[in-house]
């Protein structure tokens, strides 16, 4: 799939003005819906940490989760306890994905990223499975990636005028 967006991102010298236009509005489209599709999916996922009104049992199963996350990982050597971090990651992740949407995208994706990261470590530690959140990550990567190939050849698009 990345070649194809990378190549639907390359200006073509033989392509009119029009045909470049179109290639940019494709790749920005794919770019806008990566980033409404993690958007809604960060948001869902952040206030089923913060709040039980979205679905009791996920709630149920997060706070269950996270007390046995910060036993793992030795947070309450330094005072945290399960139910901080639970909100902490929640927030983190409810107002990293309104980032996505801003001129900032790419700085939420990668601390989203980031997150991630910790959340697969975490999950990997205590024996739980890890399918969801790398296919996050992965989808991460990609848009991450689609946003700077877009960047480099619109930057280079306009040295050339």
């Amino acid at each position: 799939m990345l070649p194809l967006l990378i190549k639907i991102c390359q200006k073509d010298s033989r392509a009119s003005e029009f045909e470049t236009t179109l290639n940019f509005m494709n790749t920005s489209s794919v770019v806008n819906g990566l980033s409404l599709g993690l958007t809604a999916y960060f948001l869902v996922v952040g206030f089923t940490k913060l709040t039980p009104l979205f679905h009791r049992p996920t709630y149920a199963a997060n706070a269950a989760a996270f007390r046995r996350y910060v036993g793992l990982t030795g947070l309450r050597r330094f005072g945290a306890d399960a139910t901080s971090v639970r909100v902490g990651a929640g927030a983190s992740e409810v107002f990293l994905a309104i980032g996505l949407l801003t001129v900032h995208g790419d700085t939420a994706a990668w601390m989203l990223k980031a997150a991630m990261v910790a959340a697969l470590a975490t999950r990997l530690a205590s024996g739980e499975a890890v399918v969801m959140p790398a296919a996050v990550l992965g989808v991460l990567f990609v848009l991450t990636t689609v946003r700077r190939v877009l960047r480099r050849e619109l930057l280079a698009a306009t040295k050339r005028e």
